[in-house]
């Protein structure tokens, strides 16, 4: 065996290790020691598995292990936790009358964020994404190069504007910086064509 071999496997326990670290961390509500441990590991990791497979395809497959091994990860510690036992039933009182009621509008609540972070970013996202191609096409980037650029692109800004609507409190604020990216991403479009 080669020892780029030894180098995958070598990235994969790190990366390993790196996801235990982080979520034993998660779960115990400290431990800043491992969350910072963690993410060396997982960027050691990353390190690795450019060795393994060079600067672009090693770091890719780093990349796309960590995301295969972060769900398996969890979905093994969620089925191996037994979970909070059934609660005895308890007679209403008027107070979870009324909860009952306000959990209606928390439902909606709800409803409408994941219809934001979701549909709704990724509209914006797109847009943007056009926008951009617009900008590298009038600047004279190649089309192949313009359009990887749209394409790796695209899920940043779509994370990062799920993220920003997200954290953001003040909704005014929100409205404000998304109307703009919008309007220059349709104004780029109508001056490009």
């Amino acid at each position: 065996m080669s020892m780029y071999f030894w180098y995958a496997v070598l990235g994969t326990a790190l990366d390993f290790a790196g996801l235990c670290l982080l979520w034993r961390a998660w779960k115990n509500r400290g431990g800043v020691k491992a969350v910072w441990l963690g993410w060396v590991l997982l960027c050691a990791a990353l390190i690795v598995w450019a060795m393994a497979g060079g600067k672009d395809r090693g770091v890719a497959l780093g990349l796309i292990l960590v995301s295969l091994q972060a769900p398996a990860i969890i979905g093994f510690f969620a089925w191996r936790d037994k979970g909070n036992a059934p609660r005895a039933k308890q007679k209403k009182t008027k107070q979870a009358v009324t909860q009952e009621k306000t959990k209606w509008t928390v439902y909606m609540s709800r409803i409408g964020t994941a219809l934001l972070v979701g549909p709704v970013a990724g509209i914006i996202a797109f847009v943007v994404g056009l926008g951009v191609h617009e900008v590298l096409a009038m600047v004279n980037v190649q089309e192949a190069n313009a359009l990887a650029v749209t394409f790796f692109g695209f899920p940043i800004v779509w994370a990062s504007i799920s993220v920003f609507m997200l954290i953001s409190q003040r909704t005014r604020f929100k409205i404000i910086i998304l109307s703009t990216l919008v309007f220059l991403s349709i104004l780029v479009l109508i001056l490009g064509n």
